[in-house]
């Protein structure tokens, strides 16, 4: 019994060689560099991430502190402290940033989000204007 036990776990053990495991390569900064801009159909999921961290470290650094950034896109620190736990701004962050006059010339929201669509970006832009058209009214 204990020979036909230690004779499985060792099939186990080499079917789990076998098994290939995804890899947990993320880019260093000077490889991300390189990879903004580049269109999504183009990276893989680990160099969206980083693209993603990369720009949205960029963007908090630009404007100089995530208190000063919050009352530059008129949104909380803890949303802001959300992006950065997440490691990526949301969609529609990425549409604010686009409206702000001091950053939208820097950071556009494909090169915040490269995995935006058209229609993210439509949805998202009704919406940020939508919001907009209401701050004004008031």
């Amino acid at each position: 019994l204990n020979d036909s036990k230690k004779k499985l776990d060792f099939e186990n053990e080499e079917r789990e060689k076998d098994i290939i495991k995804p890899s947990k390569y993320t880019p260093s900064d000077n490889e991300t560099e390189k990879l903004i801009g580049v269109p999504r159909a183009h990276l893989s999921g680990c160099e969206l991430d980083s693209v993603k961290s990369y720009m949205l470290n960029k963007l908090i650094n630009h404007a100089g502190t995530i208190s000063y950034l919050s009352r530059m896109l008129d949104v909380s620190v803890s949303t802001i402290n959300g992006w950065v736990l997440r490691k990526a701004i949301s969609k529609k962050g990425a549409i604010i940033v686009s409206f702000n006059d001091n950053l939208n010339r820097t950071f556009t929201p494909l090169l915040l989000r490269p995995d935006l669509t058209l229609s993210d970006i439509d949805k998202y832009t009704k919406q940020v204007k939508t919001q907009i058209d209401i701050d004004v009214n008031k």
